[in-house]
């Protein structure tokens, strides 16, 4: 059981330092290619430049942040779970005792 105790700090270590990172990224835009300004890809009849919603839409930001929450959502059931085996242990143990 030592062992699994161990992985299990491990693994949500690894899941604390990931998830830190993604949180830094999450509401910025990600890093693509953009056409430079002083070329003629920068004038082809399109729309004007949207930073907002560049940002807004950005296809791996939105995955990075569906993954946030995605781990965020783990972790409070974790908590929850752990939580209730916790109190239901005690329990009884305490029934046991006699108390």
């Amino acid at each position: 059981m030592t062992d699994t105790a161990a992985s299990l700090r491990e693994a949500l270590d690894d899941l604390l330092a990931s998830l830190d990172a993604a949180r830094a990224r999450q509401w910025e835009t990600s890093p693509v290619p953009r056409p430079r300004d002083d070329t003629t890809e920068r004038s082809k009849g399109e729309a004007p430049s949207d930073p907002t919603a560049d940002t807004v839409l950005d296809a791996r930001r939105l995955a990075v942040r569906k993954e946030v929450q995605l781990a965020e959502g783990v972790l409070e059931v974790a908590l929850r779970a752990f939580a209730r085996r916790r109190d239901e242990l005690d329990r009884a143990v305490r029934r046991f005792d006699g108390a």
